[in-house]
């Protein structure tokens, strides 16, 4: 009996609050221990809370939420002249995702680079997103950026998603062409000659085989500006 006065006592005294469902949104929510919304993996907003308190949809892009493939993981952008086919690393795909992780349907997606990195006439810079969030732009262009703040910027609906501090590509001089020129720049830096930098396409800090994967399809291709 204790037990049970117990357990009445303490829906009594407010141990019950609001359980959202994650990451947000009313429906579904339910008003039960912590420790209950926990087992359901709901977001417990504090004892005696309510449903009308859950997280609702804001509608704006939150950048911890978004996804930059394959800029993310490369901490940087990579970019190469598109001709005759883009290559593979070039193409960047933006996930454009709100505060409670529903795609962005309709977003307007923009990248800006700095006069470090010459554009070819193929660059798409910019996009609206589909029905899943996604949009896919291609970064044609030459030149280098590196360790520079405001780099390679990416807006979704104004606001700022990412910005990078480095933007690079095979074309390192930005001739719109990856010739012999950028072989040697890059061999100096792959044989430690040069400091890794401007072929460091990864961002590791050196210049090594994961870079070399992507400089070799653009100088055997004679990638450049159509």
């Amino acid at each position: 009996m204790m037990s049970c006065f117990g357990a009445m006592a303490d829906v009594a005294l407010g141990q019950t609050g609001a359980c959202c469902p994650a990451p947000c949104g009313q429906d579904g929510c339910v008003i039960v221990t912590e420790q209950e919304c926990n087992d359901m993996d709901g977001t417990y907003l504090g004892d005696g809370s309510t449903c009308d308190e859950c997280p609702q949809p804001a509608n704006i892009p939150d950048p911890g939420r978004c996804i930059v493939n394959p800029a993310d993981a490369m901490s940087g952008l990579f970019a190469c002249p598109d001709g005759p086919t883009p290559i593979v690393a070039s193409v960047i795909e933006v996930f454009v995702r709100d505060n409670c992780d529903f795609p962005m349907q309709n977003a307007a997606v923009f990248i800006e680079l700095t006069d470090a990195n010459n554009l070819c006439g193929g660059a798409v810079l910019s996009g609206t997103a589909d029905q899943n969030g996604r949009v896919e732009l291609v970064l044609s262009a030459g030149g280098c950026s590196h360790e520079q703040s405001l780099s390679g910027v990416i807006k979704a609906n104004g606001l700022t998603i990412r910005n990078y501090a480095n933007a690079k590509s095979p074309d390192s001089d930005g001739n719109g062409v990856v010739e012999l020129t950028d072989l040697i720049a890059f061999s100096n830096e792959f044989l430690d000659v040069d400091p890794s930098v401007c072929h460091d396409y990864d961002n590791d800090g050196n210049t090594g085989l994961s870079d070399l994967v992507l400089f070799s399809p653009a100088f055997l291709g004679r990638s450049h500006c159509p």
